[in-house]
């Protein structure tokens, strides 16, 4: 199986965000500070790679983004304020 740069591209772009996932995943419930900390320190490094990988197929017309409407960034912001209103189980007394 040969695959292409640009499809060898999106599978580790793909491959490294579930690599972040499962180390802020790890981080957060780490119970001993200076492992949280090594996890914090890998996944920073790479979100920089993400950052530049994601860059390099963007520049290339490998990875299309849309731009959102007016519309839909005031409805985005109109959902999350509505959030615990809809969800007040969610809502912590710190953030009341």
């Amino acid at each position: 199986m040969n695959l292409k740069d640009k499809e060898m591209a999106r599978d580790m772009l793909l491959m490294v965000e579930e690599i972040i996932k499962a180390y802020t995943s790890a981080e957060m419930e780490a119970a001993n500070k200076p492992l949280r900390e090594i996890f914090h320190t890998l996944c920073g490094s790479l979100e920089k790679f993400h950052a530049k990988l994601f860059n390099i197929m963007q520049s290339r017309g490998w990875y299309q983004t849309s731009v959102a409407t007016q519309q839909e960034i005031e409805s985005e912001i109109i959902s999350w304020e509505q959030k615990p209103l809809k969800e007040p189980e969610l809502v912590t007394e710190e953030l009341q």
